[in-house]
């Protein structure tokens, strides 16, 4: 078709309209039921205002016109639909109502004069809709976000709605989706500098949502701070460990174009993870975090790291797994494997890689492989490429990511997803050379640091990094890099002769403020760059006591558990934790609420699990009534004993839950520090 035919079928289409655009997202027909659920009533707004630009008016307003002031009453309007949502007031803020009649009846208004400013009566109602709805969001992702009280009830179905489907909108995923925020952009205008709590985004990524509570042990937020041991393994890399692969597509010239696969001779070796985690320990007292570079494990490897990393105290595991390509032609896979701990029960997630390594014959002289991939011919990884879809791993106070090497350069929908979300740490896996600040890997976890302000961790094998040669450049013992909101990038290198790095990290604690002028303050979690040490493999045993004992079959049972639907009693922990600190008032609509199917219909949900339903009744027949924050901590520690395991499970997260709400409490001042030493109680319940 000529482009004269393409513009003539544009024009016969008509100008853009408000109800043009609401038309291919919701029914029209029914607008009024969107103010039953907040995340709607802001993704519609967002994507007029996106589609219109005319969210740079609460900047720049139109000459002549009176600035919105949405300021001021954003809270208020948010905490009284909280109200109304939870069945405590009988009707909707009217200015909510005032506002969305206004955006109703001016449906027929084209984007283009929103655009312009000259209907800026409507235009001030999607603003202030917009930043209500935004205010009504907040505690859909860290529920420390906001205060306890009216809206526990609400957040918790948000957040199961979150946990089932990747999006806190009822709206199709096959339109758009809507997740929560953890931090706001700080420079120009954007839709990402205008909300503070959620983002809507497009349909093409899936994104999961991990709820999976915890925090390094005995860290609190006054001190916040975690160990990550860096094993840039293996420590060796030889020509051989990249090896041909069988396969062919139809459309490829196999003289021009072939498969490799990446095979280190080494095995996984526990026993140096041992001495290495015993030499971290003496250094630094505690190791906290585990980190491997992309391709580091097996999947036969990882249960049983998994329980030794557990006997050490060692809280979370992001480790590239792979898999190799089988006999009978099937490609091979690449991820990350993310394991939690929550006491002694591991829960996991997957983040698969999303685009294959090329080795061309720049990179096969490069890395010198040439002895064993032609140079002549372009290596592509022979990997399935599985639809995108992108981890969330939310502990509570931080926020985790993963990427796979190429996956943090590409500029496609999944790095506008981390930008939107504002992650605290955003880890990235390679199998690539040497770190340094001149190389790509810096460029674009620049990117990540000052917009929206996430930390960035990469980490590659010290094998590829030595065997990256390029002509006139020394070999190089550059392993990471970490580059934060601060502006100054750290290579980390590994020592001559040492077999990991620790690297030490602490939370900086902070606010912001949304385009439009509201202020958040205490709501954001930075992680930052403390130190980094060189550790060499410690031979000799820790003292006695040091290490955890193992853990016991109820527990082991716990881990079998599903975990989206985990995720999803972890929601209701938290609401539950939030309604007692509330006042005991809050907590039976919490216990209703958490079984019923009446709300789940509605949302398309499914029935309530069994675990959820166990974690209810568990909680129901252990707390007594009128329910304290003591009462919660006696009944989480009771079940947390039991032999049960859904109800080990419900003693743990019930635990975190308290805890985290009450640390969220006194960093917040609604609580004095004596507080602590309820805190002191519930960390004894991991």
């Amino acid at each position: 078709m000529s482009r004269t035919g393409a513009n003539a079928i544009r024009r016969s289409a008509g100008p853009s309209t408000m109800r043009s655009l609401m038309a291919s997202i919701v029914d029209t027909e029914h607008l009024e039921q969107l103010l039953s659920w907040p995340p709607d009533v802001f993704a519609l707004v967002d994507q007029v205002l996106d589609a219109s630009e005319s969210y740079r008016f609460v900047v720049s307003p139109p000459e002549g016109a009176e600035a919105s002031g949405v300021v001021g009453f954003a809270s208020t309007a948010a905490k009284q639909w909280w109200e109304w949502l939870d069945g405590l007031r009988d009707e909707l803020p009217q200015l909510i109502v005032d506002s969305w009649r206004i955006v109703c009846d001016a449906l027929g208004v084209e984007i283009a004069a929103l655009s312009t400013g000259e209907v800026w009566p409507v235009t001030q109602a999607l603003l202030s809709l917009y930043a209500i709805a935004d205010e009504a969001c907040a505690g859909l992702g860290s529920s420390s976000t906001v205060a306890p009280g009216p809206g526990c009830e609400f957040r918790a179905i948000a957040r199961e709605l979150l946990a089932e489907s990747g999006s806190l909108s009822t709206i199709s995923n096959g339109v758009l989706r809507v997740v929560p925020r953890c931090r706001t952009s700080i420079g120009g205008i954007s839709m990402r500098s205008l909300s503070r709590h959620v983002c809507s985004r497009g349909p093409q990524i899936d994104v999961e949502w991990h709820r999976m509570l915890g925090r390094p042990t005995g860290v609190s937020v006054p001190e916040a701070h975690a160990n990550v041991v860096l094993f840039p393994w293996p420590l060796r890399v030889r020509a051989r460990s990249f090896r041909r692969v069988d396969y062919s597509l139809p459309h490829m010239d196999a003289t021009h174009t072939g498969f490799f696969w990446f095979e280190p001779d080494e095995p996984l070796d526990l026993e140096r993870v041992e001495a290495v985690l015993r030499s971290a320990i003496d250094e630094a007292g505690t190791a906290d975090v585990v980190v491997f570079p992309e391709c580091a494990v097996l999947p036969s490897d990882i249960e049983p790291l998994e329980a030794l990393l557990g006997r050490y105290g060692v809280w979370s595991l992001f480790t590239g797994a792979r898999e190799p390509p089988g006999a009978d032609g099937a490609l091979g896979r690449n991820w990350v494997h993310v394991g939690v701990r929550q006491a002694s029960v591991w829960r996991h997630a997957i983040q698969h890689k999303h685009h294959r390594w090329r080795l061309d014959g720049r990179q096969i002289g490069q890395y010198h492989l040439g002895g064993a991939l032609s140079p002549d011919i372009n290596w592509w990884e022979a990997i399935s490429v599985p639809r995108r879809s992108l981890q969330i791993i939310d502990q509570g106070a931080v926020v985790f990511t993963t990427l796979v090497c190429e996956d943090l350069a590409r500029l496609e929908p999944v790095a506008d997803l981390v930008r939107s979300i504002g992650p605290s740490l955003v880890i990235t896996l390679l199998l690539d050379g040497p770190q340094l600040a001149s190389r790509w890997t810096a460029r674009y976890a620049s990117v990540l640091a000052d917009d929206p302000g996430s930390a960035v961790l990469t980490l590659t094998s010290y094998g590829m990094a030595r065997r990256s040669r390029p002509s006139n450049h020394a070999p190089s013992g550059v392993i990471g890099l970490w580059k934060d909101p601060s502006g100054e990038l750290t290579e980390i290198s590994l020592a001559d002769g040492a077999d990991a790095v620790l690297i030490a990290t602490h939370v900086d604690i902070g606010g912001c403020r949304t385009a439009d002028g509201r202020t958040h303050p205490g709501t954001i979690r930075t992680l930052k760059l403390a130190g980094v040490q060189s550790l060499f493999a410690w031979s000799a045993m820790p003292p006695n006591g040091d290490l955890l004992p193992e853990r016991p079959t109820a527990i082991a049972s716990a881990a079998l558990l599903d975990e989206h639907e985990v995720s999803k009693a972890t929601s209701w922990a938290e609401a539950l934790a939030e309604a007692v600190v509330a006042g005991p008032q809050f907590v039976p609509s919490i216990f209703a609420s958490a079984t019923a199917t009446d709300w789940r219909d509605r949302l398309g949900l499914p029935p309530p699990s069994g675990v959820i339903r166990h974690v209810v009744d568990a909680l129901r027949s252990e707390l007594d009534e009128p329910a304290t924050i003591e009462g919660l901590i006696a009944a989480a520690g009771r079940l947390r004993g039991s032999t049960d395991p859904s109800a080990v499970i419900t003693g743990i997260v019930v635990g975190i839950a308290i805890e985290q709400r009450l640390i969220a409490e006194v960093a917040a001042g609604r609580r004095t520090p004596d507080t602590l030493g309820l805190l002191a109680e519930a960390a004894d319940l991991f």
